[in-house]
């Protein structure tokens, strides 16, 4: 299962986590935080036409974890542009994130 939310909050999102893969756009801070310590949740694309926001948002989830960061951290699989407007200079960010478990 694959869901996309759009400007929900962490509270929000964690009552419709039943797969264990979840597309996520343009994610708040917070909701970076809940999903790194999601359980179940091992794949995860982001999508984003906020490259500033996205790169906060990578690091809550994919940097080791320390105090502020709980939870097992993500690792980054592929990104890509995708230009869904060619007349405009907008584009989104796709990347996909994956949780790698130590053997």
């Amino acid at each position: 299962n694959i869901f996309f939310f759009k400007q929900k909050t962490a509270y929000e999102i964690s009552a419709c986590l039943v797969g264990s893969e979840m597309c996520i756009r343009d994610s708040h801070d917070s909701v970076a935080k809940a999903l790194r310590t999601c359980k179940g949740l091992d794949t995860l694309v982001y999508v984003s036409c906020n490259p500033d926001a996205m790169i906060d948002n990578i690091l809550t989830m994919c940097l080791p974890a320390n105090n502020k960061r709980k939870g097992p951290p993500f690792t980054p699989i592929k990104a890509f542009g995708v230009d869904l407007f060619p007349q405009t200079d907008h584009y989104e960010c796709v990347m996909l994130l994956k949780r790698l478990y130590d053997a």
